[in-house]
Protein backbone atom coordinates (compact mmCIF):
# COMPACT_ATOMS: atom_id res chain seq x y z
CA UNK A 1 0.00 0.00 0.00
CA UNK A 2 2.56 2.43 1.10
CA UNK A 3 4.34 1.67 -2.56
CA UNK A 4 1.45 2.78 -4.49
CA UNK A 5 1.26 5.92 -2.55
CA UNK A 6 4.49 6.45 -3.38
CA UNK A 7 4.04 6.02 -6.94
CA UNK A 8 1.05 7.80 -6.90
CA UNK A 9 2.95 11.17 -5.25
CA UNK A 10 5.07 10.31 -8.22
CA UNK A 11 2.75 10.91 -10.92
CA UNK A 12 1.24 14.24 -9.04
CA UNK A 13 4.91 15.31 -8.84
CA UNK A 14 5.46 14.80 -12.37
CA UNK A 15 1.77 16.34 -13.31
CA UNK A 16 2.93 19.30 -11.52
CA UNK A 17 6.25 20.08 -13.00
CA UNK A 18 4.72 19.34 -16.52
CA UNK A 19 2.35 21.88 -15.73
CA UNK A 20 4.92 24.72 -13.79
CA UNK A 21 6.85 23.93 -17.05
CA UNK A 22 3.72 24.83 -19.16
CA UNK A 23 3.08 27.54 -17.78
CA UNK A 24 6.50 29.12 -17.56
CA UNK A 25 7.03 28.75 -21.31
CA UNK A 26 3.82 30.79 -21.14
CA UNK A 27 5.24 33.56 -19.40
CA UNK A 28 8.43 33.57 -21.15
CA UNK A 29 6.82 33.85 -24.60
CA UNK A 30 4.73 36.63 -23.45
CA UNK A 31 7.94 38.37 -21.85
CA UNK A 32 9.65 37.75 -25.76
CA UNK A 33 6.84 38.95 -27.75
CA UNK A 34 6.78 42.51 -25.97
CA UNK A 35 9.94 42.96 -27.66
CA UNK A 36 12.67 41.78 -24.72
CA UNK A 37 16.13 41.02 -25.38
CA UNK A 38 16.38 37.32 -25.25
CA UNK A 39 19.66 36.73 -24.22
CA UNK A 40 19.67 34.19 -22.08
CA UNK A 41 16.21 32.45 -23.56
CA UNK A 42 18.14 29.19 -24.66
CA UNK A 43 19.87 28.80 -21.04
CA UNK A 44 16.56 29.65 -19.36
CA UNK A 45 14.40 27.19 -21.72
CA UNK A 46 16.62 23.98 -20.82
CA UNK A 47 16.66 24.61 -17.27
CA UNK A 48 13.23 24.63 -17.74
CA UNK A 49 13.10 21.15 -19.00
CA UNK A 50 15.82 19.82 -17.02
CA UNK A 51 14.80 20.74 -13.13
CA UNK A 52 13.06 17.75 -12.07
CA UNK A 53 13.11 15.47 -14.66
CA UNK A 54 16.13 13.64 -13.19
CA UNK A 55 14.40 13.29 -9.41
CA UNK A 56 11.29 12.15 -10.78
CA UNK A 57 12.65 9.58 -13.18
CA UNK A 58 14.97 8.19 -10.23
CA UNK A 59 11.96 8.00 -8.18
CA UNK A 60 9.90 6.18 -10.53
CA UNK A 61 13.06 3.63 -10.89
CA UNK A 62 13.00 3.09 -6.82
CA UNK A 63 9.19 2.34 -6.98
CA UNK A 64 9.44 -0.40 -9.66
CA UNK A 65 12.61 -2.24 -7.35
CA UNK A 66 10.29 -2.03 -4.48
CA UNK A 67 7.12 -3.55 -6.64
CA UNK A 68 9.33 -6.13 -8.19
CA UNK A 69 10.55 -6.60 -4.89
CA UNK A 70 7.41 -7.14 -3.10
CA UNK A 71 6.03 -9.54 -6.15
CA UNK A 72 9.43 -11.77 -5.64
CA UNK A 73 8.15 -12.48 -2.21
CA UNK A 74 4.92 -12.92 -2.86
CA UNK A 75 5.66 -15.51 -5.31
CA UNK A 76 8.09 -17.16 -2.40
CA UNK A 77 5.80 -17.21 0.13
CA UNK A 78 2.93 -18.11 -2.02
CA UNK A 79 5.52 -21.08 -3.24
CA UNK A 80 6.26 -22.06 0.64
CA UNK A 81 2.63 -22.42 1.62
CA UNK A 82 1.80 -24.47 -1.57
CA UNK A 83 4.56 -26.94 -0.50
CA UNK A 84 3.40 -27.00 3.47
CA UNK A 85 -0.03 -27.41 2.31
CA UNK A 86 0.98 -30.45 -0.09
CA UNK A 87 3.02 -32.09 2.81
CA UNK A 88 0.33 -31.81 4.71
CA UNK A 89 -2.32 -33.07 2.83
CA UNK A 90 0.48 -35.88 1.68
CA UNK A 91 0.51 -36.59 5.90
CA UNK A 92 -2.93 -36.43 5.80
CA UNK A 93 -3.64 -39.12 3.13
CA UNK A 94 -1.05 -41.55 4.41
CA UNK A 95 -2.56 -41.27 7.86
CA UNK A 96 -5.89 -42.01 6.08
CA UNK A 97 -4.39 -44.86 3.95
CA UNK A 98 -2.61 -46.78 6.65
Amino acid sequence: MKIRQVALSIVNAEYRAQTDEQNSRHQLDELYATGTVSYFKDFIESELTSVNTSQILAAKEIVSLLDQARERQIGVTSLFLSAVAGGLTGAVVTLLIH
